[in-house]
């Protein structure tokens, strides 16, 4: 990089999973930057940031294009597992096509570099490990250093760059990487990355990195500026943002890079609560953010503190607005279960990583095992002891919180059968998700360091999957993975919560059904993949028909009844059912309502529903069997027989959205006197059509269901009009 007039131009690359999605790393790294430079006598005549933000959809072609036009001198890519490979990619074409311009990776897929993994760097000049706001920033300030002084920045020394914490620099800066292939028998060359072959012939130059030797880290928290601007959160009209509110983990599972601690520092690291109340009023404050992501490793490490922040979120966020926790099972204690049980907002949904219930599993990868102890029916509060069944059990069932938990198959002294029952018992407390997850041996964790004396073998390209172990063939992990994949498209999508749990009912374990149905989608050729919605309802019928016909009928239609509760309550709009989820027509009462509609017709009445109304018919209670919260619902009868209607209005919002009120109605002369106008609706008769005087008992039982009719627009059970 030759001294040139005007700023040093910096861009800041994030590759997203998805539009929706924004990295905050960009903003962290530019406003700390801007801050620390500033505060050394820099200003826009020294630098400039430019945030380049795109997602896996955008072609790379693409990318490239928008790095050139950018015209930036010196690009930093913000690096993960799911984009690492795109960024080696750029990182190349960027060196290739512009050999003056400098690129930069950090990011958790960087932070091996540290110890020796060089390939971790994509290939960039510069590798920031650990926390990179203080050290990007000061990495920065030495280029505009040497800038000043016309120098490049492998004219400098190499110290100039490992001093500062984390950082890693190519060497082939400091005038190695043009080194060949030649005999000699007496030089030796002084790149440490150089050395001899069995001829005594001086190497080419390979990858390597100068380092520092200490990951980079921020102690005070609270000197990272707010990013939570009016302008950040407006931009992209984003519904989903991010929010820290600490660093660190006090933990060290062998299998997440939080576990990774810097001598001197401690291990969690808070922001002030002053400022995190301010950066959850500018959040809420935004209209259209609808969740918000606090991306704190262990969140309830500090209950107390995390009581607080609960309490702002609960009395600050709108109706509709949600928070995610990542959470720890062993960080509750009496208060905060009876705060939490007594909320009236339904504002916090915690992900909880519980990983297995075995001990032994539990050990093996550095978590402490209070998961396996056993589980009772109800918390033991006066022991103040409780085990994650119980606190998962407790959340599900006695408190507002959606409860999304994580389960890990592959672990080092995991076997199928462990793993197995631990889904089967995590299932059947019924939480609102459950992630089953393949173990992945991230660079830099020490699962990965001691993967082969740990007996595990995986991938080599990113997610760096678990595929066999000592305990698990490669026949197994895959059984387990189809297992995940099945859990995912019935389970998790949340389209089918009732259905669930009457399949719950019917077969002797959870993992049964799911296996079951995966045996059902391969032999009939259904792919895994790209399943819409009304296809899953579709298969799912199918699949109930060909295990319960004809033997278990009555099965049959209590799944086929909470199929239709399940498709119509996810519905605002009006809209018609699909034909494979209506009920058979009931012929006995089409003979009785049509003598109702000749009565009418001669009363000259016309009755219709509102056309802001539905109805749909069900054979059992279904409703309140959907209602039953948690694992209860494995303990109680199934659905009851017995005729029922969902009365659906709908409504149209101020702006624009659509909505539902639902009336379950269980009522026989309710159930009646809907079915009667459901009849009218689609039997209109003219007036005059019979006389009255011939039918004085069909008058009678008309005016009776009339006055039913009455009964329920008076209730307000029903929307009708006359």
């Amino acid at each position: 990089m030759t001294k040139v007039n005007g700023p040093l131009r910096i861009a800041i690359c994030a590759i997203n999973t998805r539009f929706s999605q924004s990295s905050t790393a960009p903003e962290f790294l530019i406003a700390y930057a801007s801050k620390y430079l500033s505060d050394r006598g820099f200003g826009e005549s020294d630098y400039s940031f430019e945030k380049l933000e795109f997602s896996l959809a955008d072609s790379p072609e693409f990318i490239v294009r928008r790095l050139a036009s950018s015209g930036a001198e010196f690009y930093g890519f913000s690096t993960y597992i799911w984009n690492v490979e795109i960024v080696r990619r750029l990182v190349g074409y960027v060196r290739s096509a512009f050999p003056e311009t400098l690129t930069a990776v950090g990011g958790p897929e960087v932070i091996s570099v540290i110890s020796g993994d060089y390939d971790a760097a994509c290939g960039a000049h510069f590798a920031v490990c650990g926390e990179g706001e203080e050290s990007f920033a000061r990495l920065v300030e030495t280029l505009i250093g040497l800038r000043k002084k016309g120098r490049r920045a492998g004219e400098a020394g190499k110290d100039e760059f490992v001093r500062i914490d984390g950082v890693a620099a190519d060497s082939s800066m400091f005038g190695c990487a043009q080194m060949s292939i030649y005999p000699d028998t007496t030089k030796r060359t002084e790149c440490p990355s150089c050395g001899r072959d069995e001829e005594n012939n001086v190497r080419a130059h390979s990858p390597d990195y100068f380092c520092s030797k200490r990951l980079a880290v921020v102690r005070d928290v609270d000197s990272i500026p707010s990013i939570y601007t009016r302008k950040y959160l407006s931009e992209k009209k984003r519904n989903y943002v991010y929010l820290e509110t600490s660093r660190g983990c006090p933990g060290h599972c062998h299998y997440c890079l939080s576990s990774l601690k810097v001598e001197g520092v401690p291990a969690v690291r808070r922001f002030s609560l002053d400022r995190v109340f301010r950066e959850i009023d500018a959040i809420v404050s935004t209209p259209g953010i609808e969740r918000v992501r606090v991306i704190d490793r262990t969140f309830n490490e500090d209950i107390g503190r995390a009581r607080a922040i609960f309490e702002k979120v609960e009395a600050a966020a709108p109706e509709g607005t949600v928070f995610q926790f990542e959470i720890n099972p062993a960080g509750f204690d009496e208060g905060l279960l009876a705060y939490l049980s007594n909320m009236k907002k339904a504002c916090l949904q915690f992900e909880i990583g519980i990983q297995s219930f075995d001990r032994e599993t539990l050990k093996s990868i550095g978590r402490d095992g209070g998961g396996a102890e056993k589980t009772s029916d109800s918390l033991n509060i006066q022991k103040n002891k409780y085990t994650t069944a119980e606190i998962v059990d407790f959340l599900v069932n006695r408190t507002r919180v959606d409860v999304h938990a994580d389960l890990m198959y592959a672990l080092p002294a995991d076997t199928y059968e462990k793993c197995v029952s631990s889904f089967d018992r995590l299932l059947s407390m019924l939480p609102a998700s459950v992630q089953f997850w393949q173990l992945k041996l991230l660079r830099g964790t020490r699962l990965r360091r001691d993967a082969e004396s740990a007996g595990l073998t995986f991938e080599k390209f990113p997610p760096y999957a678990a595929i066999r172990t000592r305990e698990m063939d490669a026949f197994q992990i895959l059984r387990l993975q189809r297992l995940g994949r099945f859990l995912d498209l019935i389970y998790n999508h949340g389209h089918v919560t009732t259905t669930v749990k009457m399949f719950f009912r019917i077969f002797e374990k959870p993992s049964e059904f799911f296996f079951c149905v995966a045996d059902y989608f391969e032999a009939n050729s259904i792919p895994e993949s790209a399943v819409s919605k009304a296809n899953l309802f579709q298969h799912l019928k199918d699949f109930a028909a060909a295990r319960m016909l004809p033997e278990r009928r009555d099965l049959y239609e209590m799944t086929v009844d909470c199929l239709r509760y399940d498709f119509v309550r996810a519905e605002k709009k009006r809209f018609s059912l699909p034909d494979f989820l209506k009920r058979a027509a009931n012929h006995e009462n089409d003979v009785k309502f049509e003598r109702f509609r000749s009565a009418a017709a001669a009363a000259g009445k016309k009755i219709r529903m509102s056309r802001s109304v539905s109805l749909f018919g069900f054979g059992f209670d279904v409703d309140k069997f959907s209602r039953c919260p948690g694992r209860s619902v494995l303990s109680i009868p199934r659905p009851e027989r017995k005729e029922c209607r969902l009365l659906m209005r709908h409504i149209v919002n101020p702006d624009g959205t659509f909505d539902a009120q639902n009336s379950f109605i269980h009522d026989p002369a309710d159930v009646s006197a809907l079915d009667f106008l459901n009849f009218m609706d689609k039997n209109i008769a003219p007036a005059g059509e019979n006389s009255l005087s011939s039918r004085e008992n069909e008058i009678g039982d008309f005016e009776a269901m009339m006055a039913r009719v009455e009964v329920l627009r008076s209730s307000g059970a029903a929307v009708v009009q006359g």
